[in-house]
């Protein structure tokens, strides 16, 4: 593909940061949330008020990584709306989902406010992963419910995940998805945009679609969104081949230490309990006792090791593009401090 035919993906982070730092995609907003809020059978809104984004992806202006998401969307009646693109696999994503949550309704419950005004929170997570395998729909709505009698307890606080890999199983067309408000725009964000022909088709089903599909074509003429992104690219295809590379080494460091283990306590045991039994017996069990251990233990030291190395080397040359710390720390998902440390002891 050529460059200027090149796509990116809009569920990365700086181009859906990019997308949705425009207020003219309110309306493209208020159309994702209303979705999401109609298969879940919950209740609509109304105008949304306003958008805002994790960071600027023009500026660069990234800010430090912490309890916040990917762009925030506040209605006409207070409610705010938070959505998250979730690319890589996070078993505590319903906690951490809490933890963000219970973080944005306290910044915005001042002193003196009566607990009957605290601001209504939801969470819509986009995961490219299965969190609930024991259930097969890939909208997940979370509500805190009474145990007994089940009903809902406050509607303070929900939690939506969209698990892809479950939409994405039923093989979804443009033909098949074009009825269905939440599946269009899945399809949108997922596949729709590869194809000048099928977005300009979705671009047209409603007035939302259109202003994405319309900024999406800008988005695609934008020299520097094109460089982040592709640094933002190069950093992942990093990290995931040095966790490849530290598995195997955990692999191999744990066999070699299992099978020396073994030996060696197959052989203090057979001794023990006879020359012939026991060196027959004691090297059988102590081999498959040691390379048990020596597997877990290699691989762990393993990855710790590739992961310490592969921020390392991402940060370091991320740097080396003059982007700064705390944009590599937003966009690797570490501490500033730690991306400074790092920096430091590369000089």
């Amino acid at each position: 593909m050529s460059e200027e035919n090149r796509r990116l993906d809009p569920l990365s982070d700086s181009v859906f940061n990019y997308m949705f730092s425009d207020q003219a995609l309110k309306g493209s907003m208020r159309e994702i949330i209303n979705s999401v809020l109609r298969d879940a059978g919950d209740t609509e809104i109304g105008e949304v008020q306003e958008i805002a984004t994790q960071y600027d992806v023009k500026r660069r202006g990234f800010g430090s990584h912490g309890g916040r998401v990917d762009v925030r969307a506040k209605t006409e009646d207070g409610t705010l709306f938070d959505i998250e693109v979730q690319l890589s696999t996070e078993p505590a994503m319903n906690a951490r989902s809490w933890f963000y949550g219970s973080g944005i309704m306290g910044a915005e419950f001042h002193e003196g406010m009566p607990y009957n005004q605290v601001p209504k929170v939801r969470i819509i997570n986009l995961l490219d992963f299965t969190l609930r395998k024991e259930h097969p729909d890939y909208l997940q709505p979370i509500k805190l419910m009474y145990v007994k009698k089940s009903a809902e307890a406050t509607d303070a606080f929900r939690i939506y995940n969209i698990e892809l890999p479950k939409y994405r199983a039923e093989n979804p067309t443009l033909e098949s998805v074009k009825n269905d408000p939440l599946k269009r725009w899945l399809y949108m964000l997922d596949k729709g945009y590869e194809n000048d022909r099928e977005l300009e088709v979705l671009g047209k089903m409603t007035e939302g679609m259109q202003a994405f599909a319309e900024k999406y074509r800008i988005s695609l003429t934008d020299p520097d969104l094109k460089r982040i992104y592709d640094l933002e690219m190069s950093a992942k295809r990093d990290q995931a081949s040095a966790l490849y590379n530290a598995k195997n080494e955990g692999i191999e460091l744990g066999m070699q230490k299992g099978l020396a283990e073994g030996e060696a306590l197959g052989l203090k045991k057979g001794l023990a309990e006879g020359e012939a039994l026991g060196l027959k017996k004691g090297l059988a069990e102590g081999e498959a006792l040691g390379l048990k251990k020596g597997l877990a233990e290699g691989e762990a030291l393993g990855l710790n090791k590739g992961r310490a190395e592969v921020e390392a080397i991402a940060v370091k040359g991320m740097a080396t593009q003059g982007l700064s710390s705390d944009f590599i720390a937003q966009c690797l998902k570490m501490s500033q401090e730690m991306v400074e440390e790092i920096l430091a002891k590369g000089k």
